[in-house]
């Protein structure tokens, strides 16, 4: 870590994170250099402030994993009732003659336009 903690980029990585924790549990008086021009280099007091804030600001992050989740209570039971109806069709055989429209969902009667308009035998 001659160079400085983060990297030109101003970005760091988990193995600088880890190194730098074990060096100032070892040293506690020690002095981190940042690698940014003008930083004053870090003590651990500044190390656990930095680190703190960082890990606060991705706990409170909105995940982007769960933003395409639809997660409306009137769309939940529609997706439930979507989702019985293909069942009793594709499982127990059970079909709605003569019905148009019987999946609520536009997701579900994208991908069983078979189902949604069913005709009569």
């Amino acid at each position: 870590m001659s160079k400085g903690f983060f990297g030109p980029d101003g970005r760091t990585t988990a193995r600088h994170i880890l190194l730098t924790h074990r060096f100032l549990q070892e040293h506690p008086m020690g002095l981190i250099p940042t690698g940014i021009f003008g930083e004053q280099p870090w003590t651990r007091a500044d190390f656990s402030r930095w680190f703190t804030a960082c890990l606060h600001a991705k706990i409170n992050r909105a995940d982007p994993r769960l933003a395409w989740r639809k997660m409306a209570w009137q769309y939940q039971s529609d997706l439930a009732n979507d989702a019985r109806t293909v069942n009793d069709y594709l499982c127990n055989r059970r079909r709605q003659s003569g019905c148009s429209g019987i999946l609520r969902t536009k997701e579900m009667r994208a991908k069983y336009p078979y189902i949604n308009t069913q005709r009569e035998e």
